[in-house]
């Protein structure tokens, strides 16, 4: 969910004010304070992140609202990461025996959890949750217990937002299929089980999605 598609200029252009973000962490290159909202162009999760799904749907959705409607969300994600990284009882564990975990869990004061909770409550105060998005499971591909880690994340999420779950769908998207020779399509067998489990929920099918591969340099001290 954070993204790793290139930022092109029709991504920037095809943006409308009706389409809103809320950082969830500063973000002092683009002169981005956490908890503000700012016109959704990207990048929509940190400051150094790429294009994500969030970004096309948050567009979609405005092209197909009426024009008194605007859609604003957040974005709180750790590419490559666990779900017990959204798990409060696991992330600090989690942030600090995971390597590369430990500059990005910083940003979100080591528990993206209560900052995604936070950030959604300060978001309740001048609108309403009309959805949850999730893209996850690559790291945990193809292991049977990530349904109910999820569901105890969600119902937490739930709980805690104070919210009623036939009155929000959670959209879970798929990872890469078997059609494009994803090498975790083995997950996307156990998403497909969310509905079973998660009242309200609904997959969303990567059929046919290309993707590609990076091979990515890191320097140490140097981001690009």
């Amino acid at each position: 969910m954070e993204g790793q598609g290139d930022i092109d200029q029709e991504d920037i252009d095809l943006v409308t004010d009706r389409f809103q973000m809320m950082a969830a962490v500063d973000m002092p290159r683009l002169n981005r304070v956490a908890g503000q909202w700012y016109k959704a162009t990207p990048p929509l999760c940190r400051q150094w992140s790429h294009i994500s799904p969030l970004d096309i749907f948050g567009r979609t959705l405005v092209e197909n609202l009426p024009e008194n409607i605007k859609i604003g969300v957040i974005n709180v994600a750790i590419g490559g990461s666990s779900i017990d990284i959204f798990d409060e009882d696991k992330c600090e564990a989690y942030i600090a025996n995971t390597e590369g975990m430990k500059e990005v869990g910083a940003e979100y004061g080591n528990n993206p959890y209560r900052v995604l909770i936070n950030s959604a409550k300060k978001a309740q105060e001048v609108g309403v949750i009309k959805g949850i998005l999730l893209h996850q499971g690559e790291t945990d591909n193809g292991q049977q217990d990530w349904i109910d880690r999820l569901k105890l994340i969600y119902d937490r999420m739930i709980k805690d937002l104070n919210l009623k779950s036939e009155e929000v769908p959670f959209l879970v998207g798929e990872t890469v299929g078997k059609d494009q020779d994803g090498i975790c399509a083995l997950h996307n067998e156990i998403i497909a089980k969310v509905p079973e489990v998660i009242k309200n929920s609904y997959v969303i099918s990567s059929e046919g999605c290309t993707h590609e591969i990076k091979y990515i340099l890191v320097k140490k001290d140097i981001r690009y």
